[in-house]
């Protein structure tokens, strides 16, 4: 009687049904009482398993919204009375059919008043003399359990029903799963059929006779169209259309060339000016007045000699020349696009001539957009190559404006122009040099300016080559050098100013559009030979053991010790007879040492100057005497006792692992476009590999990834940096990255005041052998310095007094 009462309150429908696209369908439960519970679940099958479904009360109110669900299992309770209405809708699909199982259920709670005339039928006329609160504590508790097993007996029901529709569920899977791979392997049979025909019929039709003919067949490109693809070639940025303006204004013998970049770019001399009988012939192509036959090109001297800048210009840009000569009349020149006079009317203009430039690039949609968005860097660029032109020709006076007074120099001198382009001390400590080589019986005449070690840039940006004074590209004459200073200056690069003068029938200068690139007869001997020069140069910043003529000292007597040994200063002691070491640990450029030994008012002679060549291999060979002052190692290599910075030599030790090491790639959640020139896009493909050990990974042209980084970062800016180093031949990392390996070497490396002991010491100076460059530490400071030149007897006595 009571699991009847039970099981009448919980009523429930299943149904599975199918959802057409488009379609919507809706139940509807009618609660009679408040306080019932009402509860739905449903899987759906086929398609993309998702559906959209609703619940509203009787008064229309939204309770419950679900869209692009796979299933649902919801149990509320009452709170109107009236139809409640689940609505389901195939919204999202187009052509695929959907199935769903549906379980409706609307449960009675079990209450004291639903069981009550029950209970007391059961238990006699005992309860219905009773009170509602004097009901026996049995009677209770079977309440309880009646509750209970009715929410089981519901749980059981609703979990029978959620199993069959799963099953339903993953059988529509595996029968949708099973048709789709049948129908895509019928798709990829009918595919390689058709590519099988497509490929037959290709083979048939382009190897047949008639088409054998039309693919081979050899026409002459009509003029126009040459004309074009020749001039996109000689002319490809704002920087090349300066360039060539003006070169072809110091051909001319201009005394002033003043320079306009903006929306017009105009470039104006005081030259020879354009003869009337050559206005015609100024815009055609192959049309010059400085080469007749190709063996002019052995004698010719001039930058320009192929006829093909000002017509290039024609076709890329709108060409307006002004140009007068010694006649008092000037003329103003439009030419057309193919090169052609327009038009020719008389003004009024001093010598010399203007040539304006307007709407470069304009009839090339593609590369004016590439020169709208890179025209600052491309007018940063043609700012840094017209110094090289005013320090070449510093006899003539440049000016150069953008929006602003960019620079002017005066014409007075190579001196006054580095004033006025880089400040008044940047030729402060330029050495000077000068020198001739012979090469097969040609002499090579070489001269300019270098920084000394201790003035120096961090980057090659002040490098200038020049041969036959034309500015050149030499990047591995640069290279040579930029090798040699680092043994003395490791984290920046010198100042070059380098002109060489070479016979002309020992070079080839039409090599590259720009001119630019050379080809020299012997290139290898005149890089070494010039690198050599430059090596010996740096010569007195190595450690020298230098004699003075003669000297007057007070030697300290026999027994006197010249370190104490208990003062904690120098591990090492041993007593120099009538001897006294001399040396300057601040003086850099010379670093000189001597060693004297004189007797009071005895004039003595020691040693002439000689250079102490030190190689890496000889660290090894070291014989380490003791520590001195808890900052520095002494130590003996043949005759030479050195000093040798315990910190600064550990600390180069560990930079240079560090720099060695692989760069962690942090993957960017917003890849960035890179914005690259054509020769940086190459020089990406060409170091890939190398840019992505450097911690930055790039996939056409786009940045995915940036190096990972403790305490610091870089950003896309430390790319490019990296990119216009490999544009000058140097591969090598950020600055940012190598301040920041510098920093971290010196955190983690011995330092002044600590104490050392033998093993440790030997470690360090044996470190020192293993580096690329172990002369300097990463902030530029010595490693070690020669502190005397010992006598046998002298070296005998030290080693005597270590072992013991």
């Amino acid at each position: 009687m009571l699991v009847f009462a039970l099981i009448q309150f919980i009523t429930a429908v299943t149904v599975s049904f199918k959802l057409a696209p488009h379609e919507r369908s809706c139940f509807y439960a009618d609660s009679k009482e408040i306080g019932e519970k009402l509860g739905f679940y449903f899987v759906q099958e086929g398609g993309d398993f998702d559906v959209d479904y609703e619940l509203t009360d009787p008064k229309g109110k939204l309770i419950l919204l679900g869209q692009a669900e796979r299933q649902g299992d919801y149990v509320m309770t009452v709170g109107l009375l009236g139809e409640y209405a689940i609505c389901f809708s195939n919204a999202m699909s187009t052509f695929a059919e959907k199935l769903i199982d549906f379980d409706l259920t609307m449960e009675h709670e079990v209450t004291n008043s639903i069981f009550k005339s029950e209970i007391e039928e059961s238990v006699g006329n005992i309860n219905s003399k009773k009170k509602e609160d004097e009901v026996p504590e049995s009677i209770k508790k079977l309440r309880e359990e009646l509750n209970g097993l009715s929410r089981t007996m519901s749980t059981l029901v609703r979990t029978q029903r959620q199993i069959r529709s799963s099953e339903h569920r993953n059988f529509s899977m595996v029968k949708d799963a099973g048709s789709r791979m049948f129908w895509f392997a019928v798709l990829e049979s009918l595919s390689m059929v058709g590519m099988a025909a497509a490929q037959v019929y290709i083979i048939q039709t382009f190897f047949s006779t008639s088409a054998r003919t039309r693919v081979y067949m050899i026409s002459k490109i009509d003029k126009h169209t040459h004309q074009i693809i020749s001039s996109s070639q000689v002319i490809t940025s704002l920087f090349e259309a300066v360039k060539e303006l003006v070169e072809n204004s110091i051909d001319a013998h201009s005394t002033r060339i003043e320079i306009k970049i903006g929306d017009t770019i105009q470039v104006i001399d005081d030259g020879d000016g354009i003869s009337k009988e050559s206005h015609e012939l100024l815009g055609r192509k192959s049309f010059t007045s400085k080469l007749q036959q190709f063996n002019d090109l052995q004698v010719i001297n001039s930058f320009g000699f192929r006829g093909e800048a000002l017509h290039a210009l024609c076709q890329l840009s709108d060409l307006t020349v002004i140009t007068s000569t010694q006649s008092p009349i000037g003329y103003l020149l439009q030419y057309s696009s193919d090169g052609e006079l327009k038009s020719s009317k008389p003004t009024h203009r001093k010598r010399g001539t203007t040539i304006q430039i307007q709407n470069l690039f304009l009839r090339y949609p593609v590369r004016y957009q590439e020169y709208k968005r890179n025209f600052k860097k491309e007018t940063t660029k043609c700012i840094n190559v017209l110094y090289s032109y005013c320090i070449c020709f510093p006899d003539i006076r440049f000016s150069c404006t953008t929006t602003k007074k960019e620079f002017e120099t005066g014409g007075k001198g190579l001196k006054h122009v580095l004033d006025d382009l880089f400040g008044s001390k940047f030729s402060i400590d330029l050495i000077d040099f000068k020198s001739k080589i012979s090469v097969e019986d040609n002499e090579i005449e070489f001269y300019g300016k270098i920084s000394g070690t201790k003035k120096a840039r961090a980057d090659t940006d002040r490098q200038y080559v020049y041969v036959n004074n034309k500015p050149i590209v030499f990047p591995k004459l640069l290279r040579k050098l930029n090798e040699i200073y680092k043994e003395y200056n490791p984290n920046h690069y010198p100042i070059v100013i380098l002109h060489i003068r070479i016979p002309l029938d020992m070079l080839d200068r039409n090599v590259s559009p720009d001119k630019r690139t050379i080809l020299f007869e012997d290139e290898t001997k005149i890089v070494e030979e010039i690198s050599q020069h430059v090596r010996e140069l740096y010569l007195p910043s190595k450690t020298n053991f230098v004699k003075k003529e003669t000297s007057k000292h007070i030697v300290a007597p026999p027994s006197q010790k010249i370190f104490d040994f208990d003062s904690g200063y120098l591990k090492m002691l041993y007593p120099l007879k009538n001897t006294i070491i001399e040396f300057d640990l601040d003086r850099q450029q010379s670093q000189d040492s001597t060693i004297e030994s004189e007797n009071i008012d005895k004039d003595v002679k020691t040693f002439i100057p000689e250079p102490i060549v030190i190689e890496k291999q000889d660290f090894k060979e070291m014989r380490i005497i003791g520590q001195f002052n808890k900052g520095f190692i002494l130590a003996i290599h043949e005759n030479h006792l050195f000093i040798i910075d315990q910190h600064a030599s550990d600390e180069k030790y560990n930079y240079e692992n560090l720099k060695k090491r692989n760069v962690s790639i942090q993957p960017l959640f917003k890849p960035i476009k890179l914005e690259l020139t054509p020769i940086q896009q190459d020089l990406v493909i060409k170091y890939q590999k190398e840019l992505k050990y450097l911690g930055f990974d790039i996939q056409s042209n786009v940045l995915t990834g940036l190096p990972e980084m403790q305490d610091s970062t870089q950003d896309v800016n430390d790319l490019y940096e990296i990119l216009n180093h490999l544009e000058q031949g140097v591969l090598q990392p950020s600055k940012k990255y190598l301040a920041y390996c510098a920093s971290k070497a010196c955190r983690y490396s011995v330092m002044i005041g600590d104490d050392l002991d033998m093993k440790r010491m030997k470690l360090i100076v044996g470190n020192m052998a293993t580096m690329d460059q172990p002369w300097n530490c990463p902030h530029g400071r010595p490693t070690m310095r020669l502190l005397a030149k010992l006598l046998p007897i002298e070296k005998e006595k030290l080693f005597q007094n270590v072992e013991s």
